[in-house]
């Protein structure tokens, strides 16, 4: 007896006397599990809709002096690597590093100070800004401190 005859057996067992009565009554909860040979595969492909938004820098401050700086990008690819020997290069370190991702996107909070423990502000904010920007928006995720 192969086994969808023993499944059809078994089936007609369940149901007794009036068949058709309770047939029609329980039909929609009875079910018949498919054999191994009968088995449908299905293929499923599973889509994620990314967003597709630009790299986002911003610049923290306390009034007018430059305290952290916050990256997200699409790419999964920390850019503190370059970003610390071109801050280094500015006489500032990085003081703390907290890095997450969020769905298809990295977000990088980077604390800065002056090495010599003096506050970033005046031309020395604008020169790590305009230093940071380049880095933290290049598509590659290498920036121009890397290329040599």
């Amino acid at each position: 007896m192969s086994p969808a005859q023993h499944a059809n057996k078994s089936k007609s067992a369940i149901i007794p006397g009036r068949a058709g009565f309770w047939k029609s009554l329980l039909g929609p909860f009875l079910c018949r599990a498919p054999t191994v040979d009968s088995v449908e595969t299905r293929t499923h492909a599973l889509s994620v809709i990314v967003s597709q938004e630009n790299p986002q820098v911003r610049f923290e401050q306390d009034g007018a002096r430059l305290t952290a700086i916050e990256i997200t990008r699409e790419q999964r690819s920390p850019v503190i690597a370059v970003l610390q020997r071109t801050l280094f290069a500015l006489g500032i370190v990085v003081s703390s590093y907290q890095a997450r991702a969020k769905s298809a996107r990295l977000v990088e909070r980077i604390v800065i100070e002056r090495t010599d423990g003096g506050s970033i502000d005046g031309a020395l904010s604008i020169a790590t800004q305009a230093a940071i920007l380049p880095i933290a928006l290049s598509t590659l995720g290498a920036g121009p401190a890397s290329r040599g």
